[in-house]
């Protein structure tokens, strides 16, 4: 939350969430414009339409200008930069479940595809999540650069398609997978006992909390 805060002059960030409705705090962040859940059926279709034409015009600025990236339009554009977005998408296949469900012959759910195979040359950004590797649109899932699978039992990872190997037997919390074959330390273990006592207290966690807790270093390794 805090490197999304810091970079928000750059990014604009519009969350999706279909998976519990647990991060609408991140709406206090300025660079966020939105936090939307399944109740938002008009906000969320209008964000889904919004974006699909903006990767449009963005791509029509750059073939007219002669840009051959969506950073080499920026440039041109000087101080006129485009921000980059990025649009986080928590539940994805709860989320796949929504668009499938607004009967427009599939409209919204093309749309929502185009956005992630063509947002990111035109500086928009998609995150998924998901519990299953089978569920959502196929496509749309294809067409993700990066997969992270968070550690788990031994059957979720192979649901993933991740050897069982890969980790280590006990791997510490926050511990995941790159592309199924790399292992990186992704979050960092805070001290949990003295969070729930701020919070009891009615008082925010502070930096200390994490810094004062048991971290394992950063990890990453590779089969090759």
């Amino acid at each position: 939350a805090t490197r999304v805060d810091s970079a928000a002059n750059n990014w604009s960030v519009y969350v999706l969430d279909f998976a519990g409705l647990q991060l609408g705090a991140l709406e206090e962040l300025a660079s966020v414009g939105s936090v939307l859940g399944e109740s938002d059926v008009d906000r969320v279709i209008r964000l889904i339409t919004w974006l699909a034409e903006e990767i449009q015009l963005r791509v029509s600025a750059q073939s007219a200008r002669g840009a051959t990236s969506f950073e080499g339009l920026n440039d041109l554009l000087g101080h006129q930069r485009l921000p980059r977005i990025l649009l986080m998408v928590d539940g994805f296949d709860s989320f796949y479940g929504f668009l499938d469900a607004q009967h427009r012959q599939g409209e919204y759910v093309g749309m929502f595809r185009r956005i992630c195979q063509e947002g990111r040359a035109a500086g928009v950004h998609v995150v998924l999540t998901s519990t299953r590797s089978n569920e959502g649109d196929g496509p749309t899932r294809s067409a993700m650069s990066t997969h992270l699978v968070m550690s788990g039992p031994p059957a979720l990872l192979m649901d993933h398609g991740v050897k069982a190997d890969v980790l280590p037997e006990d791997p510490p919390p926050g511990r995941c997978t790159i592309d199924k074959k790399h292992q990186l330390q992704l979050a960092v273990p805070a001290d949990v006992e003295a969070i729930r006592l701020r919070i009891a207290e009615d008082q925010p966690p502070m930096e200390s909390d994490l810094d004062n807790a048991a971290a394992p270093p950063l990890i990453v390794t590779a089969e090759d």
